[in-house]
């Protein structure tokens, strides 16, 4: 290891930047495999582990061949996608919602019950 201040730092910056996402991204992989066990009532949750490592590997190398694919699909489709996912889908969703289910009817449901 260089013991030039600069490059220490530039080097502890970079392992600490990689280590949180690594640690959430842990999280998230026990979290499904968790959610997993429980949907099928399977007690023990180690033994899914290299399955669905091996899985999630498969899929990564299928969702985003190169980085170039990944940081080109992000710049030119993740903004309309979120967009549309995050705000015009649920503004939708709450506009049926308020037309099938308007405030009358949701007192005169209350007022029989």
């Amino acid at each position: 290891m260089d013991r030039n201040p600069k490059t220490f730092h530039k080097e502890c910056t970079f392992s600490i930047s990689n280590y949180f996402p690594v640690k959430y991204n842990t999280n998230y992989f026990h979290a499904s495999i968790a959610g997993v066990c429980q949907i099928f009532n399977i007690a023990e949750i180690r033994f899914l582990t290299l399955p669905m490592g091996l899985i999630v590997m498969t899929f990564s190398i299928i969702v985003y061949p190169s980085i170039f694919y990944q940081k080109t699909w992000l710049a030119e489709t993740w903004i309309p996608y979120s967009f549309f996912v995050g705000a015009f889908y649920p503004f939708i969703l709450l506009t049926i919602g308020w037309f099938r289910f308007r405030p009358a009817k949701i007192k005169k449901i209350i007022k029989s019950t």
